[in-house]
C-alpha cells in the first residue's frame, strides 16, 4: 500500500518518455510487427499500444471522485466501507502525489531551458541547489550610486540576477 502512490507517481510521469521510446521502437517493422502480434493474441482491441499504457494516466484523477461517490452510497456499517475509504484516500494521495511530481519535473526542465538561454553563465549548475522559480522581474540595481537595470530570478534557493537582453545586441 505504501508504496504503490509512489509506483503510480513515477509511471504518469515516465510516460511521456515511455512514449516517445515506443514511438522509436515502432519506426522499427520487427518490433511493430511484435506488438501487432501480441494484440492479435490476445484478442484485444483495434487499438495502438500507446493508448492502452496512457489509460492509468487519463483516469488518476477519476478514481477518487468515482471512489467518493460509491462510499456515498456505501452503508457505513456494510462490511466494504472501510475498505472504500481507504481505496479512496489513497487515491487521493496518489493523484497528489502524481501533480506534485509532475510539477517537480515541469519546474527543473523549466530551470534547464532558463539556464541554457543565458550566455555567459558563471557559477555552479543552478540546478545542484534550486528546483523550482518562485518569482521573476524586473528590478533597479543600484551600484556606486549608478542606477542598472536587471532582470531578477528568485529560485527556491538562490536569487540571480542578468542583464536584460537588448534587441540590438547579443549581450545577456
Amino acid at each position: 500500500k505504501e508504496d504503490f502512490p509512489r509506483c503510480y507517481s513515477e509511471y504518469c510521469n515516465n510516460h511521456p518518455f515511455a512514449s516517445s521510446e515506443l514511438a522509436d521502437l515502432n519506426e522499427d517493422p520487427q518490433y511493430s510487427f511484435f506488438f501487432e502480434s501480441c494484440r492479435l493474441l490476445r484478442n484485444m482491441p483495434d487499438l495502438p499500444l500507446d493508448s492502452f499504457l496512457l489509460k492509468p494516466v487519463q483516469k488518476i484523477c477519476k478514481y477518487p471522485l468515482q471512489l467518493a461517490e460509491l462510499l456515498k452510497y456505501t452503508d457505513k456499517e456494510h462490511s466494504d466501507y472501510p475498505s472504500v475509504l481507504e481505496a479512496m484516500d489513497i487515491m487521493k494521495k496518489v493523484a497528489q502525489t502524481v501533480n506534485e511530481r509532475k510539477r517537480r519535473v515541469e519546474n527543473i526542465y523549466f530551470i534547464g531551458k532558463w539556464k541554457r538561454s543565458v550566455d555567459n553563465w558563471e557559477g555552479d549548475d543552478i540546478l545542484d541547489s534550486s528546483s523550482e522559480l518562485i518569482h521573476s522581474g524586473e528590478l533597479i540595481k543600484i551600484s556606486k550610486g549608478h542606477a542598472q537595470e536587471r532582470h531578477f530570478f528568485l529560485f527556491d534557493h538562490q536569487m540571480v540576477y542578468c542583464k536584460k537582453v537588448s534587441v540590438h545586441s547579443n549581450h545577456r
